[in-house]
């Protein structure tokens, strides 16, 4: 939900994501057990639309545990 806060990546200088804004636009979450899973996409380079990175979003939720 756009307003509830934001994510930072914990490696975002390693991956060159320091300076990447988040807009809360397209955003997606899950609780897994004890588990909070959140997923944020945006745009850095070219273009893709709000349905494509909603759906990012939406998937990304579901990836396993590293």
């Amino acid at each position: 939900m756009q307003g509830s806060g934001d994510i930072k990546p914990l490696a975002a200088t390693l991956l060159r994501l320091a300076d990447v804004n988040f807009s809360g636009h397209h955003f997606q979450s899950r609780v897994d057990n004890r588990t909070m899973v959140v997923a944020e996409t945006e745009t850095v380079a070219g273009h893709l639309d709000p349905g494509t990175l909603d759906a990012l979003a939406d998937v990304s939720v579901w990836f396993p545990k590293l």
